[in-house]
């Protein structure tokens, strides 16, 4: 019960900061949506460059640091996600490796409700270390498997 109080009131806030960032008025923390990136083309979709670009748009040091994925986002490399950065909702995917990337040394990053599809490596981390990486309420789906939720035993 207190779980779903929690991602009620997440979800409230982020509502919030959306609004307030629409409105001109300042918020505590900005909100960088995906699809403000996207293009309209043609299929297969491929949305590398949107999220990139998207995640270039962030500073955590300016308290721009949460990247609302707003739906479904399909990449063809994996998407580097720097230090003090929060993804958090919709879905990332990518078939043929990791749909994220934590290069060198990061840390303070949060994916929260985000699910991973495709590869069995959601997140690879390489060079340097990597300190306080959170998953909450993810879920990991390999292809032709069903989806593991990241509070499973074992995660």
């Amino acid at each position: 019960m207190l779980g779903s109080r929690r991602f009620t009131i997440g979800w409230t806030l982020l509502l919030v900061s959306i609004a307030r960032a629409q409105a001109g008025a300042p918020a505590s923390v900005t909100v960088v949506r995906g699809s403000e990136f996207r293009t309209s083309g043609g299929r297969p979709v491929d949305d590398t460059t949107a999220l990139k670009r998207a995640v270039a748009a962030l500073n955590p040091a300016e308290r721009r640091n949460t990247l609302y994925l707003d739906g479904s986002y399909t990449v063809t490399e994996a998407i580097r996600v720097p230090a003090g950065v929060d993804v958090l909702g919709g879905e990332i995917s990518r078939r043929d490796g990791p749909a994220v990337a934590l290069l060198g040394d990061v840390g303070d990053i949060s994916f929260r409700h985000v699910r991973f599809r495709g590869s069995k490596a959601a997140v690879h981390q390489h060079g340097g270390r990597s300190r306080h990486i959170y998953f909450q309420g993810c879920q990991f789906v390999a292809e032709g498997e069903g989806p593991i939720p990241s509070d499973a035993k074992g995660y």
